[in-house]
């Protein structure tokens, strides 16, 4: 009798135990598509079209390529805002580069052009929050170059960073730094510029892809700021999280060329694609495009049937969410 009085408890149990477990994963389900009711719809810039019209008919992924972890389903979407330089700000960077604001033209739809009394000019893109940079200098038409001193380049392009405050200096690392262009003499390959690319650090640990955010400096052989291009801006909060496309859908898109980015050299072709790796990033739009948030893209790097290098740019979240401009 004990026995049976045992059993039949231990069957209650279980059953009480069933039934809340479905009601918290019910609750659970409740939560989840509550919230996702809630989600704002999110406005982003279609991608711009690639300038070798390459088309893709099919698309093989490499089997190292962890699919669960990378094709999650769900991501994060970011509210930001573009850094808003005043007539103070561009005179203060002009002045760090040895120079003065002599006219401005805001003619131009995109931008407003800052003419130095050098010669150069700074151009202000509102919109986005760039700012881009060419001297006068004739330094980069060079037939003569030099080896560049490394430390040299990085500490002209940090001292101009910080003394200029272009983009607070705390918050950017250096990405890469290397030699730009270079030019064959009697002594040899000889340098003409170097380029150091810092980017801003990202308070959701994902990586950016895109234009910036962040400053590109070109050093010229006289160790002066030949150009620069900037991006500034500034990461406010989490709009929410978002469903995500998975690998087939992404693949569909590919293959219809649906709002993605598909940059190869095999002009006008179509083909089939080998895609080594996949990763996602923060993607942050060209100078002159006003931009909203900061939302997750594929970013897909393989070859084409040709052996050609090819990156294809897939937005990763569902259509429902997104308004495309």
């Amino acid at each position: 009798m004990k026995k049976k009085i045992v059993t039949t408890v231990a069957i209650i149990l279980t059953i009480a135990i069933i039934i809340f477990g479905m009601h918290i994963k019910y609750g659970a389900n409740q939560k989840e598509n509550k919230q996702d009711a809630k989600a704002e719809k999110i406005t982003l810039n279609s991608l711009a079209v690639s300038a070798s019209g390459e088309e893709v008919s099919k698309v093989d992924y490499n089997k190292n390529i962890d699919v669960q972890k990378v094709f999650s389903n769900k991501r994060a979407v970011y509210k930001i805002k573009s850094y808003e330089y005043s007539e103070k700000d561009i005179g203060k960077i002009a002045e760090t580069l040895n120079s003065k604001v002599e006219n401005k033209d805001k003619s131009a739809n995109v931008a407003t052009q800052y003419d130095l009394d050098d010669g150069g000019y700074i151009s202000y893109y509102e919109n986005s929050g760039g700012l881009t940079y060419i001297s006068n200098s004739n330094t980069l038409d060079e037939t003569e170059g030099i080896k560049f001193d490394k430390e040299k380049c990085k500490k002209v392009a940090e001292d101009f960073i910080k003394k200029s405050g272009i983009i607070n200096y705390d918050e950017l690392e250096l990405r890469n730094a290397n030699v730009g262009q270079t030019v064959e003499t009697s002594e040899g390959e000889q340098d003409i510029s170097y380029v150091l690319y810092y980017i801003k650090k990202n308070p959701a640990d994902i990586e950016y892809y895109g234009v910036g955010p962040g400053i590109k400096i070109v050093i010229d052989s006289k160790y002066k700021i030949a150009q620069f291009t900037s991006v500034n801006k500034e990461m406010l909060k989490e709009a929410g999280e978002y469903q995500t496309i998975d690998k087939d859908e992404a693949t569909q898109r590919i293959i219809a060329g649906k709002d993605v980015q598909i940059d190869g050299v095999s002009v006008d072709e179509k083909s089939g694609v080998s895609i080594n790796s996949v990763k996602i990033c923060l993607y942050s739009d060209p100078l002159g495009m006003e931009q909203k948030y900061f939302a997750p893209y594929y970013v897909m790097e393989g070859k084409d049937k040709n052996k050609e290098k090819i990156t294809i740019i897939v937005p990763a979240i569902k259509d429902e969410n997104v308004v495309y401009n």
